[in-house]
């Protein structure tokens, strides 16, 4: 999968699209400030499945980042992406077991 890379500037204007489209489409953001990558926009699946690879770095409190980005969906959208997250869980799990 490709990552699209989104100006450092242009953040605000679209953020409250980009997680609507990382669950429809799977995409993945870089942000870009000075012509260099300084932060990413993936989906919860990457997330956990990078913490599981790297399980010895601290990580930032990803409850609170996502309680703050769902907060600002719509309900139906929030829901549904919580749905995805709990089925990717749910397919990680049986693979593991």
């Amino acid at each position: 999968m490709t990552v699209k890379h989104l100006d450092e500037a242009a953040v605000p204007d679209t953020l409250a699209a980009l997680p609507e489209r990382g669950l429809r489409y799977g995409e993945r953001y870089a942000i870009v400030r000075e012509g260099r990558d300084v932060a990413a926009l993936v989906s919860v699946a990457d997330l956990w499945r990078l913490e599981q690879h790297y399980p010895d770095r601290e990580t930032p409190d990803t409850v609170s980042a996502l309680i703050g980005i769902l907060g600002d969906l719509p309900a139906d959208v929030a829901e549904e992406f919580l749905a995805h997250v709990r089925a990717a869980r749910g397919a990680e799990r049986a693979v593991a077991s």
